[in-house]
């Protein structure tokens, strides 16, 4: 496709990721672990955590996982 043509099928899919109603914002508490699966989400990181402490991050993946495709 051209960029004129894919252009409304993206600026879709951006207003989707966008909306509200699906977007989950977590009020971080000590001891708190979050996970989800890159392959279907969005994230971004606001911030949240009190002054001086340190968001601690591991990454984890799937040797393989063929249950969805």
């Amino acid at each position: 496709m051209s960029d004129d043509e894919c252009r409304p099928i993206l600026e879709l899919i951006f207003e989707y990721q966008l909306n509200e109603k699906l977007t989950y914002r977590h009020k971080w508490c000590r001891g708190d672990m979050i996970m989800w699966d890159n392959r279907f989400t969005t994230h971004h990181a606001y911030g949240g955590l009190p002054s001086g402490q340190i968001r601690h991050m591991h990454k984890t993946s799937l040797i393989r996982d063929n249950t969805l495709f």
